[in-house]
């Protein structure tokens, strides 16, 4: 499913969903769409620069949903080809349900695509490939999963026994978890 911000200029609406593929109800729309809006952060320039664009946040999303299915999505800023005024940025969101029981291919794990580079930034005409489709091995996210671990040392482990906490149930539904970092 794809799933873009809205235009520059209708401020009213959040944004809307481009593609939807079978299988997916109302009712899972309603409650995907709040995982998949991505706001700008504060202080874009009002026609950035492709530098500018490229250095902007992009999410990543794994959620399970109330009806024991997935989510796997990745939200990224593109340039707004219309003529409108505002940020000249949007947000799109590209994403893939799971049903219930359906593993990721090879029973991957989701941090597994999150570079994968069959994500797109647009809305497409016809089939691409199924980001979720990556070639075989583990070792290019290995390889980053031990990087990343390496040079955050220093709070790695304050970070995750607060992960741990955050995670335990406290309430049925708890609050999903967000770490942001800066490149």
């Amino acid at each position: 499913m794809h799933y873009t911000s809205a235009a520059p200029g209708d401020e009213g609406t959040a944004g809307r969903f481009t593609a939807v593929g079978p299988g997916v109800s109302g009712a899972l729309l309603a409650e995907i769409e709040p995982l998949l809006r991505h706001e700008l952060p504060d202080g874009v320039a009002d026609r950035p620069s492709d530098g500018e664009l490229r250095s902007l946040p992009q999410s990543f999303t794994y959620a399970a949903l109330s009806d024991g299915s997935r989510l796997v999505s990745r939200s990224a800023p593109v340039r707004d080809t219309g003529t409108g005024a505002g940020p000249g940025v949007r947000f799109h969101a590209h994403a893939v349900h799971l049903p219930p029981g359906v593993p990721l291919p090879g029973n991957r794990l989701p941090v597994e695509a999150w570079r994968s580079p069959h994500w797109v930034a647009v809305t497409p005409g016809g089939a691409i490939p199924d980001p979720l489709t990556l070639p075989p091995g583990p070792t290019a996210v290995s390889e980053g999963l031990d990087d990343f671990a390496v040079s955050r040392g220093p709070w790695l482990a304050a970070v995750l026994a607060d992960l741990r906490r955050a995670s335990e149930p406290t309430e049925p539904g708890g609050r999903p978890v967000v770490l942001v970092e800066r490149q």
